[in-house]
């Protein structure tokens, strides 16, 4: 970490032995293709989840930085152990025991210090503890994301650097059968290996996140089902699943960072200081960023991630 607060704090190494599971059935453990940034006295959640998601109830979750004894957080036989905590990290690190279910065994770390600062080294030589790990932290580029006017729904105004949106008045536009016809517009370009993210101010009345390429269709329905990864952000605040995943309003961004990983078919939406929302088991071989938006009164726009 850096003292002029542009802090970045990484996935610490996790460690989950397998005590429920049997050994033919294999998992991985993915945490997440973005850095994490943080200035210190600031709360986050690191963001790790199983693929599949399978339940996490009875695995032992040791979250550590260089010593497996000496864990930041362990939690095992259903309760914390505190006793082999760094003592750096006591009242400061826990899990979400209500997401064990669903996989997630991401960590909250609280009043974040320079010290907690970690570049994940070790996970590479522990990956003999089980089979599957990815290191999802490296590799992962920043998407030129420019709007395809020729997708843009007719109320849609793009910007002519295709970086903003708004909706407004009905405009007679050429009809085609790439064009939305509801208030959708996808980027120029789609991403067909890698990981890739960008970032979007919201303007309290869209929906963000990827679509595959099939679904960009005169009707659609904006669920995983019918090909759409995304979050609705407006009064309410959700994971379009189905039914909707209801997300704490306290995360509503104002900014929100998405990144989509095509080779472990997973999009991850954040903001600067936590993790939101990870979809996975996504099907498609090509995806495009997706922007929904009928706020008549402020756009939507595209950022650089330095903005």
């Amino acid at each position: 970490m850096k003292s002029d607060r542009s802090e970045w704090l990484c996935v610490i190494v996790l460690l989950l032995q397998q005590t429920s599971v049997s050994g033919s059935e294999r998992f991985e453990v993915l945490g997440p293709c973005y850095p994490i940034a943080v200035y210190p006295g600031e709360d986050t959640v690191l963001p790790c989840y199983l693929s599949p998601n399978i339940s996490a109830e009875d695995m032992e979750i040791r979250w550590f930085r260089e010593d497996p004894s000496a864990p930041v957080c362990l939690y095992r036989y259903s309760w914390y152990d505190f006793d082999r905590q760094m003592p750096s990290y006591k009242g400061r690190a826990e899990l979400l025991p209500e997401e064990f279910r669903n996989g997630n065994v991401s960590l909250r770390l609280k009043d974040v210090r320079s010290s907690d600062d970690g570049r994940g080294e070790q996970l590479k030589e522990l990956m003999s503890w089980m089979s599957g790990v990815r290191d999802n932290l490296i590799g992962t580029i920043e998407a030129d994301v420019t709007l395809d006017p020729d997708t843009a729904h007719c109320e849609l105004t793009l910007s002519e650097d295709g970086k903003r949106v708004r909706c407004g008045e009905w405009q007679d536009l050429t009809d085609n059968q790439q064009r939305f016809v509801d208030a959708g517009v996808v980027n120029r370009e789609s991403f067909t290996s890698g990981r890739h993210y960008w970032v979007v101010e919201v303007n309290g009345g869209c929906r963000i996140g990827v679509t595959r390429e099939f679904s960009k269709t005169r009707d659609f329905s904006v669920t995983p089902q019918q090909g759409y990864w995304a979050l609705h952000c407006d009064s309410s605040f959700s994971a379009l699943t189905a039914p909707q995943t209801p997300l704490p309003q306290t995360l509503l961004p104002r900014k929100l960072g998405v990144c989509v990983d095509i080779e472990e078919r997973q999009v991850s939406s954040v903001e600067y200081r936590a993790h939101i929302y990870t979809f996975t088991d996504m099907q498609f071989k090509k995806g495009y960023p997706f922007f929904y938006s009928w706020n008549e009164y402020k756009e939507l726009v595209i950022l650089h991630s330095d903005q």
